[in-house]
């Protein structure tokens, strides 16, 4: 059985409809959560691969939130390893700048419910494929990012391309 880590950074933000579709395919997931162990140093030695989760930081908050310089490192670490990372909204914003993709403001700010619309490459990918065409989601975010080098684009909304 292979496990999956994740890093949280707010408990009212779990893997929501992830978690049951992980754990069906035999993964066991353990949770590292920023909120309440801020000093937490994990690392992938032990794990298959990766997902960060949301939350109301940015990645230019390292110096406030030393935290994400943790997390840019397991992020740096997985990707070294050749072990798969899933970002989502705040973890797509980290592992976009450990990969080298500049983060700037979305033109309009996401706040509600929206529909997310899967790509060619995420229809293809075994964690979006579950989810369909589209899937509305409850964004609120005000970040955006180029993508990264060699990364693959699997979804995007009608106002945020990534």
């Amino acid at each position: 059985m292979s496990r999956i880590l994740v890093f949280q950074h707010v408990a009212a933000e779990p893997l929501g409809t992830l978690d049951p579709l992980i754990r069906q395919r035999g993964h066991r997931i353990r949770f590292v959560n920023f909120e309440r162990r801020p000093d937490a140093r994990p690392s992938m030695d032990r794990y298959r691969g990766l997902i960060v989760l949301g939350g109301p930081m940015n990645v230019e908050e390292q110096a406030r939130r030393p935290h994400l310089r943790t997390e840019l490192a397991v992020i740096e670490q997985a990707l070294g390893q050749g072990k798969p990372v899933l970002g989502i909204c705040l973890g797509a914003q980290l592992l976009a700048h450990a990969l080298g993709a500049p983060i700037s403001r979305c033109e309009q700010a996401e706040i509600g419910w929206y529909d997310l619309e899967t790509h060619a490459e995420g229809a293809a990918d075994p964690v979006m494929a579950s989810f369909g065409a589209r899937l509305p989601v409850f964004q609120w975010h005000s970040r955006t990012f180029a993508i990264p080098r060699g990364a693959v684009h699997l979804a995007r909304t009608s106002s945020c391309a990534h």
